[in-house]
């Protein structure tokens, strides 16, 4: 989970390839900080959508969103991925 990276920046392994895939996909629109605290609010909506089962089919819908873009970076960053 990357959200733990908001708490303890640097921590997280998945922190910096997370941030640069959303910048890439978003061609820089998204800052690496931003891009984090989005990131973090969005795995807490799906976290809280599938615990108190609200709003379940939006928070199926970002799940689904989520694990797509969970795999992007294999297609965008392989070399980086498989080191």
């Amino acid at each position: 989970m990357v959200w733990g990276s908001q708490i303890f920046p640097g921590l997280s392994p998945a922190q910096e390839i997370a941030t640069v895939t959303i910048e890439r996909l978003t061609f820089g629109f998204i800052q690496a900080n931003v891009a984090l605290i989005i990131l973090a609010t969005w795995e807490t909506l799906i976290g809280l959508g599938l615990i108190s089962s609200a709003f379940l089919r939006v928070t199926l819908f970002l799940l689904f969103a989520q694990m797509l873009g969970t795999r992007t970076p294999l297609l965008l960053f392989p070399a980086e991925i498989f080191t």
